[in-house]
């Protein structure tokens, strides 16, 4: 597993759920209008590198900033258009790994 910060940096031309404004949204809550906003971020553990076809999971640590341990599952991947980015049905992400400091 890598450890990785992603980006959520749009929503794809016709996604499932389109994404709502952050003042929305509520963390954590199922039954959101939408899906999550444009803007945040996740930290955490990559399960396995995006493929197509499958859901991306991260087991997540942080999100936008704030200490949030729990699991990030994407929808489908659809498209991998280079290294570090992958769209799903809803969303286009950018990924990168980062170095962690040894405590």
């Amino acid at each position: 597993m890598k450890f990785v910060v992603v980006y959520k940096v749009a929503d794809v031309a016709a996604p499932l759920s389109p994404a709502v404004a952050a003042r929305d949204y509520y963390y954590g809550r199922p039954g959101n209008a939408g899906s999550m906003p444009v803007e945040y971020t996740l930290m955490g553990w990559l399960v396995l590198p995006p493929a197509i076809g499958e859901q991306v999971r991260l087991l997540r640590v942080c999100r936008n900033g704030v200490m949030t341990p729990g699991v990030f599952t994407s929808t489908e991947v659809i498209k991998i258009p280079g290294e570090g980015e992958f769209h799903t049905r809803n969303s286009i992400y950018r990924y990168e790994e980062i170095a962690v400091e040894p405590t």
